[in-house]
């Protein structure tokens, strides 16, 4: 990625010398260093994996929301603070955004985190979604889904922290 802008800010001597100091202990530029506490690693690996969700073929995307599932779930509060605080730009179908928002309001509410706009923006699915087209567990799963899924209209038999 070429970079070619540049952010002013205005500081102290002192403020920049602790700045340098704390770069220097990490073997890393102040550019760098700065950039990596302003966009932390796990906001790029959340972006990443939605990016990969919007060039999947269908029979791909269960591996990738199993791989979401992961991420989101290994996620410490305050690292999933800074994930729904830098949205993501999201070029996706309807179900995969509800199942999306449904995964990261679970997780929030989790760890009693408050779910961002830009997911609560996200508009549930007109007409019911079920994970399997056998009609013998369309009952089991209207039932059983978890209650962020349903509020999106999917029905799925497992959240995050269990496998199905």
């Amino acid at each position: 990625m070429t970079r070619n802008e540049y952010l002013q800010i205005r500081l102290s001597h002192e403020d920049k010398e602790q700045i340098r100091k704390q770069a220097h202990a990490c073997g890393k530029s102040i550019s760098e260093w700065i950039r990596n506490r302003l966009i932390p690693e796990k906001v790029l690996i959340f972006h990443a994996i939605i990016q990969q969700l919007s060039h999947a073929r269908e029979e791909e995307k269960k591996f990738i929301y199993a791989n979401m599932h992961d991420f989101l779930r290994d996620l410490k509060k305050g690292e999933l603070e800074d994930v729904l605080c830098a949205p993501a730009e999201m070029r996706l179908d309807s179900i995969t955004l509800n199942l999306i928002a449904a995964m990261v309001e679970t997780r929030a509410k989790q760890l009693k985190v408050r779910v961002p706009s830009w997911i609560c923006e996200i508009k549930p699915l007109a007409r019911p979604y079920f994970v399997t087209p056998l009609e013998s567990l369309r009952l089991h799963l209207l039932k059983n889904a978890p209650i962020e899924f349903k509020a999106r209209n999917l029905f799925v038999d497992a959240t995050l922290g269990e496998r199905a």
